[in-house]
């Protein structure tokens, strides 16, 4: 289940009926943080409770060590939780090897496992006293036998990065949450501008946000109660333009316009300070690859929300199909092929220190001078 399932089926037990086992897994950290924090706020709510205890074993995957932790009795307190980061008893589901990873009963016939099996039969009848987290920072393999334990046993959480169309709710929902909503023009701003993004870094955003809450409150501006407190487009663009896959949306932004000079001279300002270039190639080439794709899809006469669902958009916004389709329209197909694979030889050369923004310039005063 995800975190909001999580969180959700946590709430709804009482202290009584908590389960013994949680696995936190996957590649998004921020969502894994809460998670654990939501779960110790139950088992161990003080700090002294957490100072005596919690035990963390970083990295432990030895059976026997782990299953002695799980089933010692507390020494002080009523309850003992162990956390387990990072053990490789979980395996990884990226690089695990099918025949390693596969703990079928054909495989462990003749070769039984004693020690795996005393944890295992731990985890599944856990000490009334006794707790056990493990947390993985990557998607695990399911294979083992020791997932299919901790998720018959208790709960598992999983953790996937958000991509860039479900991150400007997030956005909504976490602002909501601290009192805050978005005018229309900043959140599709920041619709756009998250769009540049792959995976998006949501601790680093929620850092963001805590420094617009700063920003505003030197303002005077605070949440105002059930009504929440405007947001404008230019408080957004100045809380996140030092992000710089954001911060190079501005010269996206400029070119879909076709404004040329304004696009130089934000490019200029990434130079200075110090961006790294192949961020900015990567961010002119997603979004040339964008225009090749709507062009095709409108050519077969795709609009509106049946165009936002082919370009892999889970929630449709009218603003921004629309937006993308105005500029795709104004751009010469021919131009936008030749600028793409111009880019992707850019983004080769600047990795290999075999060129410099002039390869970047070039691409942009071709996109912006790019009609029909």
């Amino acid at each position: 289940m995800n975190y909001n399932d999580f969180a959700a089926q946590l709430s709804r037990l009482d202290d009584s009926h908590l389960p013994h086992v949680f696995l936190l897994s996957g590649e998004e950290p921020y969502f894994i943080d809460r998670g654990l924090e939501l779960i110790l706020s139950r088992l161990l709510p003080t700090t002294a409770d957490r100072s005596d205890g919690l035990t963390v074993l970083d990295g432990e995957s030895d059976p026997n060590v782990l299953e002695q932790e799980l089933s010692a009795i507390p020494f002080f307190g009523d309850r003992a939780v162990v956390l387990v980061k990072q053990s490789k008893i979980l395996g990884d589901r990226k690089t695990a090897d099918k025949d390693e990873g596969d703990d079928s009963k054909d495989k462990k016939k003749g070769k039984a496992d004693k020690a795996l099996d005393n944890l295992l039969t731990t985890i599944a009848d856990m000490p009334e006293t006794n707790y056990v987290i493990f947390r993985q920072n990557m998607a695990v393999d399911k294979r083992k036998r020791i997932y299919k334990t901790l998720e018959k046993a208790g709960l598992v959480m999983e953790s996937a990065p958000l991509r860039s169309w479900q991150a400007a709710d997030w956005l909504t929902d976490e602002l909501g949450r601290r009192g805050f909503r978005l005018e229309p023009a900043a959140f599709e701003y920041l619709s756009g501008a998250l769009s540049a993004l792959h995976d998006v870094p949501l601790g680093y955003l929620a850092g963001e946000l805590d420094k617009l809450e700063l920003f505003l409150a030197g303002q005077g501006i605070k949440p105002s109660g059930k009504s929440r407190t405007m947001i404008t487009a230019a408080q957004v663009k100045e809380s996140f333009s030092r992000l710089p896959e954001i911060s190079g949306f501005a010269i996206v932004e400029a070119i879909d316009d076709g404004r040329g000079a304004d696009a130089l001279k934000l490019f200029a300002e990434e130079l200075q300070g110090g961006t790294y270039l192949p961020v900015i190639a990567g961010l002119l080439l997603r979004r040339v690859r964008e225009y090749l794709t709507a062009k095709t899809l409108l050519k077969r006469g795709l609009r509106g929300r049946e165009l936002s669902q082919a370009l892999g958009q889970t929630k449709f916004y009218p603003n921004l199909v629309n937006r993308l389709t105005r500029t795709v329209n104004g751009k010469d197909e021919a131009v936008l092929k030749k600028v793409f694979l111009d880019l992707a030889d850019a983004d080769y050369r600047l990795k290999t220190g075999q060129g410099g923004a002039e390869l970047l310039e070039a691409a942009i005063i071709a996109l912006s001078r790019s009609g029909k």
